[in-house]
């Protein structure tokens, strides 16, 4: 799984390809010429097997290739790469080395297997994309939504990628996706990824940043480092995340294949709760110094510090039982070790440069965890320090504690690993929440439960204030009758509130003590008029209003320092007679154009069919002429002259078909031409009933554009 120095962590590739003429070499084995470099590419029955010289420029496999196995490219210094219809089957990753010059990869369309989008490589049915060529141009890539899973090695030694979201429609990231890319920084997982293959980020020197989308339920990220959605299991360190130090979260049980085998800027690494290493985590490390492992831990897997040139100073919890060969291969920098425990196969282990452990001699515990908590519930109120609560243990020693869910579910608080208690000045008030508090050690784990309740403090008393109300019952109306708009006021209540409870009765109406009228256009105020009586009249000469305008009222009223201002609803009711004539008019004219138009259709569809039959009958009538004339000819002599009569009766049977022919184009011509003038003038018809029945309208409303406000 590790990486050798030059680009080890890829498959070791050794053979490469190429295409065009072919050569035999014996039997089975076929030879093609590359297209520069000067080598060949060997095939042998069907599979791809290697090359000789330098295989380079832009290949076209011969239609001989049946398979491309894991080894066929290597060593290869490709452009583009052509894959015919005859390949069924493409084992591993070929593509992940071939001098990572690829560009683009072709699939012939015809293939029954394979098939390429741009310059990728996919599945027929692409919903598995299996490699993207390393130096293909551009600094994004857009994963097509068709796509469910990847190949591992799928952008492996990428060249030009910066950024990369993965869409919420993949689900499987094969291993070692994106291992070793050189220009990677940003990676954003979407929703749907649940598989994740070890190595898929590892080895890629720009990488600052992994994020996950928070509705994904396999994956977590915090600070750009990416965990099971549990925050179990480490699963990948950028890079090049800022920072030298680096402390796991107490619910992190496990890590990842060199999760910090790459890393640029880490100097101190604490996994105080990991209980499992996966291996060769800091694989050739150069620039972390300092590890720290704490009770959990009790196997130091092979080649976790293989070639570790920065480790210096390591601590080992007590529980440590076993260091499997060649965890510190390579390693020679190592000159402090401190050790929890008194097992005599680490004390008497060989450390790298001779170093001895320094013990405590402590032991590892053997007992589970046990504790309790008083008091299990706790009352608290916003504002003021949290009293919490005690913490006793009563079996064996606890490495750590966690909480669930969340202590941040209540802002102020906060929670420690190492003691277990809360703390904190609660800022917001919440009903009870029930709490999970953990203890863990290397042997197993127990769990107490709490609540906590937080109150708002009691305020002082403050009493009510009265508060005047306004309410509209019902709303103004208008009317037109004897050439007069008239403007009706609405029903109104009035009072005070106490605490939000109504002081007297809110049945009775309320006379206010003044009006202001308003008269409005389309909505827009023309005149007001104030008033302290409801049956106060007045009269005004308004501009004419436009055709087609709607004319309302609005009433104010003020009671106890509150105002309202209610609009009635535009006057329909006035125009509503001639809208309805002027919408049955213009319906009336629609149908009239549309029956007129079926009528001129059906009168040029006669028009073609008669044309047509004059046509044949006088083609037919041209035709039985030509042939009596040849007749009488041949009966005659044989000649000469009765070639020439016979060449003059051609030619005039052939200038009447064609003046056949042209008279009866011209009579479609005049067919269409007569369709066309029937249609503008129904057309023209119709336009003019609808200007007639909308002019009428727009009379009518003009002969009502003067009005008199009576309130």
């Amino acid at each position: 799984m590790g990486k050798n120095r030059s680009g080890r962590y890829l498959i070791a590739f050794v053979l490469a390809i190429s295409t065009l003429t072919a050569t035999p070499a014996h039997a089975s084995i076929v030879s093609f010429n590359c297209p520069t470099g000067g080598g060949t590419y060997q095939v042998n029955n069907g599979t791809l097997t290697g090359s000789t010289g330098t295989c380079s420029g832009d290949l076209t496999l011969d239609g001989s290739v049946t398979t491309i196995d894991t080894y066929s490219l290597g060593g290869t210094s490709l452009n583009t790469l052509t894959i015919p219809s005859s390949v069924t089957d493409i084992s591993g990753a070929p593509f992940s080395n071939g001098g990572n010059t690829l560009t683009a990869i072709s699939v012939d369309v015809s293939n029954p297997n394979y098939s390429s989008l741009s310059g990728v490589l996919f599945n027929k049915t692409q919903t598995e994309l299996i490699a993207y060529p390393a130096s293909k141009p551009g600094t994004t890539y857009v994963i097509p939504s068709s796509v469910t899973s990847t190949r591992y090695y799928a952008f492996a030694s990428n060249k030009n990628l910066t950024s990369m979201n993965l869409p919420n429609t993949l689900t499987t990231l094969g291993g070692q996706t994106f291992i070793s890319s050189v220009a990677l920084s940003t990676v954003n997982i979407g929703t749907g990824l649940t598989n994740l293959g070890e190595q898929s980020f590892a080895w890629i020197p720009t990488l600052t940043s992994i994020n996950v989308d928070a509705s994904n339920t396999s994956f977590a990220s915090i600070g750009g480092v990416l965990y099971d959605k549990n925050i179990s299991k480490l699963w990948a360190y950028p890079a090049n995340k800022a920072g030298t130090s680096y402390t796991a979260p107490s619910t992190v049980t496990s890590t990842a294949y060199t999760v910090f085998a790459s890393a640029r800027n880490l100097e101190t690494v604490d996994l105080t709760p990991v209980a499992t290493l996966s291996g060769q985590e800091f694989m050739d490390s150069t620039v972390v110094k300092e590890v720290i492992f704490g009770d959990s831990l009790t196997i130091l897997v092979s080649q976790v510090f293989q070639s570790a040139s920065g480790l210096v100073k390591l601590t080992l919890g007590a529980c440590l039982t076993t260091i499997q060969d060649g965890a510190f291969f390579g390693n020679n920098s190592l000159n402090s070790v401190i050790y929890a425990g008194k097992n005599p196969t680490i004390l008497n282990y060989g450390f790298p440069n001779s170093v001895v452990p320094v013990a405590s001699l402590l032991g590892c515990s053997s007992s589970a965890p046990a504790f309790t908590l008083s008091p299990s519930t706790i009352s608290a109120t916003t504002g003021v320090s949290i009293t919490g609560y005690t913490v006793s243990s009563t079996g064996g020693t606890i490495a750590s504690y966690s909480i669930s869910p969340s202590i941040s579910n209540t802002p102020g608080l906060s929670f420690s690993t190492s003691t277990g208690l809360i703390s904190g000045v609660p800022t917001t008030a919440a009903a009870s929440r029930t709490y999970s508090v953990t203890a863990t050690n290397a042997t197993n784990s127990a769990t107490r439960d709490f609540a906590i309740t937080v109150s708002a403090p009691s305020p002082p008393y403050v009493a009510p204030v009265p508060v005047p109300y306004l309410k509209t019952l019902t709303t103004p109306k208008i009317n037109f009758k004897d050439g007069k708009f008239i403007c009706t006021p609405g029903t109104y209540n009035a009072g005070y509130t106490l605490d939000g409870v109504v002081q007297g009765s809110t049945t009775t109406f309320f006379t206010p003590s003044t009006f202001t009228y308003n008269l409005l256009i389309n909505g827009v105020v023309q005149t007001s008029l104030s008033v302290t009586s409801s049956t106060a009249s007045a009269t005004w000469n308004l501009p004419t209003s436009t055709s087609g305008s709607l004319m309302s009222c609005s009433v104010t009223v003020s009671a106890n320092g509150v105002t309202n201002t209610d609009k009635s609803t535009d006057n329909t009711s006035a125009i509503s007679s001639a809208l309805s004539t002027q919408a049955t008019s213009v319906a009336t004219a629609n149908t009239d154009y549309s029956v007129s138009q079926s009528a001129n259709s059906k009168a040029y569809q006669k028009a073609l069919v008669d044309n047509r039959a004059l046509w044949r009958k006088q083609v037919e009538a041209i035709r039985t002429n030509y042939y009596e004339t040849i007749a009488r000819i041949t009966a005659n002599d044989g000649t000469k002259k009765m070639i020439a009569d016979k060449s003059t009766a051609l030619k005039v049977y052939i200038a009447a078909q064609k003046k056949s022919a042209a008279d009866y184009k011209a009579s479609q011509l005049a067919a269409l031409s007569a369709r066309e003038a029937a249609n503008k003038a129904a057309l023209d018809a119709k336009n003019a009933a609808i200007a007639k029945a909308n002019a009428t309208y727009g009379t009518y409303i003009e002969s009502i554009g003067y009005g008199v406000l009576i309130p």
